[in-house]
């Protein structure tokens, strides 16, 4: 009778327990919600070395909640040094699992407040430890500090590919891809196509006439500026090349509907600064070039 009672209750705690973590979420799998309120971008991928998601908000910054749950923490992740980790940031609770939104420019929960799916969690900025402005999704089971890290690709339910966009309106996912090339004043052709984010198009010494920019499912408009002075009409994608044969460039400005950045150097000089916007009356931000001096090198970026 004994061993019967007590087979009894260790069934009974079986069930309880049962019953207990089936409604604890699991971090497996995919909540299929997402963390804009508009399209958005991949702009670095989970990996063993980076185990969140960065995301850049291309139709809205607006930052949502992806889960339910209940506000852990909110603010600076190191008061003393605003520029350390994620900066402005929310982890909010959910289950088991503990889901920071990292780098933003402002925040809009407070502490013990509950959330649904969708609640305005901020807004995406660059506070912190980071290098432009981008989200920072990352997902850890059982406490802030855990190092279990799953996927947080796979937690929302997307594509963990660098430059993936997501249009969570119902326009799917696309990828871009760069591709970018320049022809040397001394040649009537063109150097090899380049299409990693860490190499240049172009041989340092050798000047630049030509140049040619594509990306794959997006629009991209580029003009150069002659040494003579002149600046070339825009040209859209690959419908033909910017520049005129044996006219050595100085200058280059690129625009396109994904986020870029660029930059040139210069025929014995150095490399000038990233550049984002494209206004040949801006020279801070609107153009790559000194205005001047030859080019022998471009370098350009997907954002």
């Amino acid at each position: 009778m004994k061993k019967k009672r007590i087979l009894k209750a260790t069934l009974a705690l079986v069930i309880i327990l049962t019953a207990i973590f089936s409604m604890i979420p699991s971090a497996a799998a995919a909540t299929g919600s997402m963390p804009y309120t508009g399209s958005f971008r991949v702009s670095q991928a989970y990996s063993s070395g980076h185990t969140g998601l960065d995301l850049v908000g291309i139709s809205s910054k607006n930052i949502v909640s992806i889960t339910s749950g209940t506000v852990n923490a909110v603010g600076w992740e190191n008061p003393n040094n605003q520029s350390q980790g994620f900066g402005l940031r929310v982890w909010v609770k959910y289950g088991n699992d503990y889901i920071v939104y990292g780098h933003l420019s402002s925040t809009s929960v407070s502490v013990g407040q509950t959330v649904s799916v969708g609640t305005q969690i901020g807004v995406e900025g660059s506070t912190g430890y980071s290098t432009g402005s981008h989200l920072h999704l990352e997902i850890r089971v059982g406490s802030r500090t855990s190092t279990n890290r799953p996927n947080a690709a796979e937690y929302i339910g997307i594509d963990n590919v660098y430059n993936t966009i997501v249009d969570p309106s119902g326009g799917g996912t696309t990828t871009n891809s760069l591709s970018y090339q320049v022809s040397p004043t001394s040649s009537t052709g063109y150097y090899s196509n380049v299409t990693t984010a860490s190499d240049y198009a172009g041989v340092l010494g050798n000047a630049v006439d030509k140049v040619y920019i594509s990306i794959s499912n997006a629009n991209v408009w580029y003009s150069v500026k002659l040494k003579t002075g002149t600046i070339l009409p825009e040209v859209l994608n690959r419908t033909d090349y910017a520049g005129i044969e044996n006219s050595e460039i100085c200058g280059l400005a690129v625009r396109a509907t994904v986020p870029i950045k660029y930059r040139v150097h210069l025929k014995g000089g150095n490399w000038l600064p990233w550049v984002t916007g494209c206004d040949w009356t801006d020279a801070n931000n609107g153009y790559a070039g000194s205005g001047t001096s030859t080019i022998d090198a471009i370098q350009v970026n997907l954002l």
